[in-house]
C-alpha cells in the first residue's frame, strides 16, 4: 500500500477521529495498528510532517501505559518531534487539568525514551545517536521545554506541579548523562550539570517573584524534589546560589523555609543523619559549611543547624551575637518555633544528651541562652520545664575531655571563621533592612 499527498491528509484526519473515539478498546487498537503502519508508509512524504491536530490526538488518545510497547514508542519517535513538542507546550496551559497533566507526562515519556547506555562504550553510543537522529532533536527540544515546564510550577493543581517536577528530574538526568549545557551556561559542571543549577536558580527566582508560591507550595515542591533527586544535592546547590542573595528579606524567608523542611521532613532523614555525624574534614563537614554560609541569612536557622550538627559550643557563641542584634518580633517567633522543635522527635538525641550535663555543658548553656532570649510565654515555660529535668550541677563546666592541642586549634580557627562570617552577614542584613525602612518612611 502506498499513499499520495492527498491520502496522507485524509488519513491524518481519520487518525484524529479514531483517537477521539469514546470506546477505549477501539481507540487503543486503532492506535497500535496505525502507529505500526502509518509512519513507514508516509516516510517518502517528509515534506508534509504530522500536523499539530494529529500530534494533539496522540496526546489525548494514546494511553501513557502503552509506552512499554516498543513498537509504539519507536513509531511516535519517528514523527515530527518539533510539532509534537510545540503541541505539548501549548497544552500545558490548557484549561483542563487532565490535559495539562497529560502534556507534562508526555514530556517525561519522550525524554525517558533517550536510551541509557551507561555500560556501553562511547563508540557504540555515537553509532546509536547517528542511527536515531530523534535523540538529537530531543536534546534541542529541552531548551524549548524548559521555560514551559517551569511555568507549570505555578499551577493550582498539586498533580500538575508534581508532574512538572518529575519532568525537571528527567531533564536533569538526560542533560547530565549526555553532558548537555543550556545556552546561557556560565557555571562549571560540578553538580549534576548546568541544567540542574539553572532549574534551581529559576525556582528560587520564582519564589522571590511570587512569595505566595513559596508560602503555599514551597515546602511541597522542595520535599518532592528531595524525593526525586538527592536531598544533599538539592540543598548544596540551593545554598551555593542563595548565599549571594542581595534581598535580605527574601534570603531570610527562604532559609527559614529550607531549615523547617530540613528539621521536619521525612524525605531529608538521610541528610539530617549525615549532618549529625559532623566532621569538618569529611563530606559532612563540607556540606555543613556550605549550608552554614547560606543559613547565616537567618540567625535562628543558623542556631538550629548547629544544634542538629551537635555543635553546641558554636551555637552558644551564636546566641551571644544574636543578643547584640536588633531582635525583632519575627526573631522571637522563630525562636518559639525552634523550642517547639526541640520537643519533637527530631531532637530526641539532643534531649537524651541532657542526662550528661557535664559532658554537654555547652548544650545546657545554649538552651538557657534560648530561654533568656524568649519573653515569658508558653514556649518559655516549656523550655524551663525541660531544663528543670536536667540533673543538678554544681557548676556548668566547659567540658571534661581535652583533645590534642593541634586539633583544638584547628577547630577553633574553623568555627572562628564561621562566626565572623555570620556576624558580617547579619550586619549587612540589618543595615540593608534599616536602609529600606528609611527609604519607605
Amino acid at each position: 500500500m502506498t499513499f499520495d499527498h492527498e491520502s496522507v491528509g485524509s488519513i491524518q484526519g481519520l487518525l484524529v477521529w479514531l483517537f477521539f473515539q469514546t470506546f477505549e478498546k477501539t481507540r487503543d487498537r486503532s492506535t497500535r495498528n496505525w502507529l505500526k503502519l502509518f509512519p513507514r508508509k508516509v516516510k517518502r512524504h517528509r515534506k508534509r510532517p504530522m500536523s499539530a491536530p494529529v500530534a494533539l490526538s496522540f496526546l489525548c488518545g494514546v494511553e501513557i501505559s502503552h509506552l512499554s510497547d516498543g513498537f509504539l514508542v519507536c513509531s511516535i519517535l519517528t514523527l515530527d518531534l518539533e510539532s509534537i513538542v510545540q503541541v505539548l507546550i501549548d497544552n500545558m496551559t490548557h484549561s483542563s487539568i487532565p490535559t495539562r497533566l497529560a502534556a507534562l507526562r508526555w514530556v517525561y515519556s519522550l525524554l525517558d525514551q533517550i536510551p541509557r547506555y551507561e555500560a556501553l562504550a562511547n563508540q557504540v553510543l555515537n553509532v546509536l545517536i547517528m542511527k536515531f537522529p530523534v535523540y538529537r532533536r530531543t536534546f534541542k527540544s529541552i531548551e524549548k521545554l524548559f521555560p514551559a515546564v517551569l511555568k507549570a510550577l505555578e499551577d493550582d493543581s498539586d498533580e500538575v506541579i508534581m508532574a512538572a517536577l518529575e519532568d525537571f528530574a528527567e531533564i536533569r538526568s538526560v542533560s547530565d548523562q549526555f553532558k548537555l549545557l543550556h545556552n546561557s551556561a556560565q557555571e562549571d559542571h560540578k553538580i549534576q550539570g548546568s541544567y540542574f543549577r539553572r532549574f534551581i536558580r529559576d525556582l528560587l527566582t520564582l519564589f522571590k517573584k511570587d512569595r505566595q508560591i513559596l508560602d503555599d507550595r514551597g515546602h511541597f515542591m522542595i520535599r518532592q524534589l528531595c524525593l526525586l533527586l538527592s536531598a544533599e544535592e538539592i540543598y548544596s546547590v540551593v545554598a551555593d546560589i542563595l548565599v549571594d542573595e542581595t534581598d535580605p528579606v527574601f534570603a531570610s524567608a527562604m532559609v527559614e523555609a529550607l531549615s523547617a523542611i530540613l528539621l521536619t521532613a521525612s524525605e531529608l532523614f538521610e541528610l539530617r543523619a549525615s549532618l549529625r555525624k559532623f566532621d569538618r574534614t569529611l563530606q559532612q563537614g563540607h556540606v555543613f559549611t556550605k549550608l552554614y554560609r547560606c543559613w547565616a541569612h537567618n540567625s535562628v536557622a543558623t542556631v538550629s543547624l548547629c544544634l542538629l550538627a551537635q555543635q553546641y559550643q558554636h551555637a552558644s557563641d551564636l546566641l551571644g551575637v544574636i543578643a547584640d542584634l536588633d531582635v525583632t518580633v519575627e526573631h522571637l517567633a522563630e525562636i518559639d518555633k525552634l523550642v517547639q522543635l526541640i520537643e519533637s522527635p527530631i531532637f530526641t538525641h539532643l534531649r537524651m544528651q541532657l542526662l550528661d550535663p557535664e559532658t554537654n555543658a555547652y548544650l545546657v548553656r545554649t538552651l538557657y541562652g534560648l530561654l533568656m532570649l524568649l519573653p515569658q510565654s508558653e514556649a518559655f515555660e516549656n523550655l524551663r520545664r525541660r531544663l528543670d529535668c536536667v540533673p543538678l550541677l554544681q557548676r556548668v563546666s566547659q567540658g571534661q575531655s581535652v583533645p590534642p592541642s593541634d586539633m583544638v586549634a584547628a577547630e577553633k580557627a574553623f568555627f572562628a571563621d564561621l562566626l565572623q562570617y555570620f556576624i558580617n552577614t547579619q550586619k549587612r542584613q540589618q543595615a540593608s533592612i534599616r536602609h529600606d525602612r528609611k527609604s519607605h518612611s
